[in-house]
């Protein structure tokens, strides 16, 4: 039966029970000692109302002041008294805590390689596992310290996908709360300053020539009133729309994914075409150079030609040498 909440918690039962009749005990002890050593005080002089004022003691109602007119014993015995009760208490608080951590242990101890996996799943970035154990590894402090109590009801559920959910939505509730508390206040103080806004600059529109737009004064006096009568309305419901939509998106369980990557092209005419144009451009852009190189080399050739005539050849040929 163990895999249930039934199951986890039939295995608490036996602890909590036994604190409960241990903590009964540990009352009625101490009651029948306060009694006899602090008979002057009222909240302890029967056997009764020391037992009244010790069981909320062990909740964290009481109050040192209490033994203050405590005359037969002293007021520091008062004081260890109160002192000895609470640390016993403490005892039986931390063996309930300490039960809680086994049955923990011993679930995580028979499954301690499939979390160690789920404990990688922070890195990647979609899984199954996601949908069911996330809540393990999400949660930030001091939230997480929920997962003392819930992660044995979540790991040894046989839906854990639901229980995951609702981890998730009591960890994150307050966060939700607060943000869309603060973006209300937002939408509502930019409500009379866009409609002040939109109020004088529709009425300077009367005013404005517009070639795009042409409509008459008349025309734009009339939507100037029905802003001013019908604009508040109109705005609220923007904002409505607005609050409704930010709900929606913060809700959202399935998001759409967005998957970046390279596409290579691959060679067809298009591409081919693409490449002809481009290589084109570059080739017109290296004509002037080409048209510039050849008309200086034509002048060279006519320079030296010139130099032919009118200098000797040995003097030609030792100069094109040099």
């Amino acid at each position: 039966m163990f895999g249930t909440i039934w199951g986890i918690t039939q295995r608490l039962l036996p602890t909590l029970f036994s604190y409960i009749f241990f903590y009964f005990i540990e009352v009625i002890f101490f009651s029948l000692i306060a009694e006899l050593a602090f008979r002057r005080l009222q909240l302890y002089n029967t056997f009764a109302a020391a037992y009244y004022t010790l069981f909320y003691t062990g909740f964290g109602f009481f109050n040192y002041n209490d033994f203050e007119k405590e005359t037969q014993f002293g007021y520091f015995f008062g004081l260890l008294f109160l002192l000895a009760f609470l640390v016993c208490n403490l005892g039986l608080i931390t063996s309930v805590f300490t039960s809680v951590i086994v049955v923990l242990y011993e679930e995580f101890y028979k499954h301690k390689g499939i979390f160690s996996m789920i404990e990688s799943l922070r890195v990647r970035p979609v899984m199954q596992a996601d949908k069911e154990f996330s809540s393990l590894i999400s949660l930030p402090p001091p939230l997480n310290g929920l997962l003392f109590f819930l992660a044995p009801f979540l790991m040894t559920s046989k839906n854990p996908q639901m229980i995951n959910e609702a981890i998730l939505w009591v960890a994150y509730l307050p966060l939700l709360i607060s943000t869309f508390f603060v973006f209300t206040i937002y939408n509502f103080i930019l409500l009379p300053i866009t409609y002040v806004k939109m109020f004088f600059h529709k009425m300077i529109m009367i005013f404005v020539y517009s070639k795009s737009y042409r409509v008459s004064r008349a025309d734009k006096f009339m939507l100037w009133i029905f802003f001013a009568i019908v604009g508040p309305f109109r705005l609220l419901s923007n904002v409505l729309v607005d609050l409704f939509a930010f709900l929606h998106h913060a809700t959202l369980h399935d998001i759409p994914k967005t998957k970046v990557q390279i596409r290579e092209k691959p060679l067809t005419k298009q591409t081919i075409r693409m490449a002809a144009a481009y290589f084109k451009h570059r080739r017109e852009r290296l004509i002037v150079f080409k048209q510039a190189a050849g008309e200086l080399r034509d002048q060279l050739s006519i320079f030296q030609k010139i130099a032919q005539i009118f200098v000797p050849q040995p003097l030609v040929n030792f100069m094109t040498n040099q």
